[in-house]
């Protein structure tokens, strides 16, 4: 089964600005430098496709990576349903101003509770959760 993990990157603004957005292309290239060393940390090494296609998929400056990693599983696999997941990278600024909102779950509000989460607690959840379905499968 193919999972997809779509991330929209904004770049603060740099502290040194250098020539004409070199700066954000040098961030950008360290961080896909460290996905797939995080990636197989995880226990989520980068595959292998055939006829030599590339793996991760770089382009547009640095602004658009995609890498497909693997994953164990415990379950025999259909061959429409491979343990892949696609990681999916994208950078541009935002054409509206951003704001900040708090998350929460549907019965916190129901109930009149204080929301529990926010972004960060959110995507550790997320990412323990796919963690643990993962080592499951």
């Amino acid at each position: 089964m193919s999972e997809d993990i779509d991330i929209k990157v904004i770049l603060a603004p740099s502290e040194k600005p250098l020539k004409k957005g070199r700066s954000d292309r040098m961030r950008l290239k360290a961080l896909h430098k460290r996905i797939p060393e995080l990636l197989e940390k995880l226990g989520f090494p980068l595959l292998e496709y055939p006829h030599g296609a590339d793996n991760p998929i770089i382009r547009d400056a640095h602004r658009y990576y995609v890498a497909g990693a693997g994953y164990q599983t415990a379950y025999d696999a259909f061959p429409s349903l491979r343990p892949e997941l696609k990681l999916e990278l994208i950078q541009r600024q935002p054409l509206l101003p951003l704001e900040r909102h708090e998350f929460g779950y549907l019965y916190e509000s129901l109930a009149g509770l204080q929301p529990s989460a926010t972004v960060s607690t959110i995507r550790t959840r997320r990412l323990s959760n796919k963690h643990t379905q993962f080592s499951r499968k």
